[in-house]
């Protein structure tokens, strides 16, 4: 199997993160994901991405005004 768990922490100081979406993109687009913001900041996905590619994966937070964060990026390393 390859389930990943993609987990992280999400900071606003404009409006609550409660309820904002992460949508990650990079190596994980095909595989269309995205996790919700907890109350206390945190998001976790766990998913399985058959086939996933080595290469740079994104993430980037919509908050509830529809304004959409920095993107961050980091490097996924498939053995």
């Amino acid at each position: 199997m390859s389930y990943w768990t993609l987990s992280g922490d999400v900071s606003d100081s404009a409006v609550g993160v409660a309820g904002m979406i992460v949508n990650f993109g990079g190596v994980f687009e095909p595989y269309d994901c995205s996790a919700t913001v907890a109350a206390d900041g945190t998001f976790s996905l766990t998913q399985e991405f058959v086939g996933l590619q080595s290469g740079t994966a994104t993430a980037q937070t919509t908050d509830s005004l529809g304004r959409s964060s920095n993107v961050a990026a980091t490097q996924v390393v498939v053995d």
